[in-house]
């Protein structure tokens, strides 16, 4: 006996241990097999969402019209929002040295803003 028939012995004894067959089923293990397919096949399917049974036909032109109204707003008539802003500033009244400079637009001196910044106080 020779090296190479212990090999072939050792991998016909390993082959037999993990290489072979499975056992056939039982009737009942068989049976179980199909009933846990036949559970899943006669499940409904899924209801679709209430959103999408409009379908999404309707998307792309409610996003470009959202989309056009946004630049339309974002856009505008170039209305000129400074008017407000400067009456509030007029309401202290004329004598106001920060409503001089705002309606003004001058640039201030440093003792002008220090004394500004001590009306505020």
């Amino acid at each position: 006996m020779g090296p190479e028939e212990t090999e072939q012995k050792l991998w016909e004894r390993i082959a037999a241990a993990f290489l072979r067959a499975p056992a056939r089923p039982t009737s009942l293990e068989t049976a179980a097999f199909v009933d846990k397919v036949m559970a899943r096949l006669e499940r409904p399917a899924p209801r679709p969402a209430p959103w999408a049974a409009a379908g999404w036909r309707w998307l792309i032109p409610v996003e470009s019209l959202a989309l056009a109204l946004s630049l339309l707003l974002m856009l505008g008539q170039g209305v000129d929002y400074s008017e407000p802003a400067e009456g509030l500033l007029l309401m202290k009244g004329e004598a106001s040295g920060l409503a001089r400079i705002a309606a003004l637009q001058v640039r201030p001196s440093p003792d002008e803003l220090l004394a500004l910044t001590l009306e505020d106080r």
